[in-house]
């Protein structure tokens, strides 16, 4: 009687540990969205802003800043609907159509993402300095 109660003891015990090691694998189980940014000229654009964004609410999701290839990897992205919305200055926004992630620990490739450059001039700014006041300076 007693060698069955330690082996159910050992058993419940061990069921409860394999449980618990396995539940951060679980809980950080989300998909990774990734893909490649160039310019209409063929060539990388570094620095460029990949974001996943809801579109119910047109809140931000998730977000990544494209290396010096041109590459994006969006990690931790819950299954949902998103709409990819990628930008860089001096280039017109592209927004995809909505895409799916459906399942966790899925790699969703994204096909190249072309961005144009963009025709619209930048108003230029001008910063400028004024000299503190004396009764500032005396109180410093």
């Amino acid at each position: 009687m007693k060698t069955t109660n330690k082996l159910q003891t050992i058993k419940s015990m061990g069921i409860i540990a394999i449980m618990l090691i396995s539940l951060p694998v679980f809980a950080n189980a989300n998909a990774i969205v990734k893909g490649h940014v160039i310019s209409d000229h063929n060539e990388p654009l570094e620095y460029a802003t990949a974001t996943l964004i809801c579109p119910e609410t047109m809140k931000i999701a998730e977000g990544d800043m494209c290396n010096n290839e041109g590459e994006f990897i969006i990690e931790n992205v819950e299954p949902g609907e998103y709409i990819l919305s990628v930008r860089k200055v001096g280039f017109e926004k592209d927004e995809t159509k909505r895409i799916l992630v459906t399942n966790t620990n899925e790699i969703h490739e994204i096909p190249k993402v072309v961005l144009n450059e963009s025709n619209v001039m930048l108003c230029e700014l001008e910063v400028v300095a004024k000299p503190a006041k004396k009764d500032v300076v005396e109180n410093l």
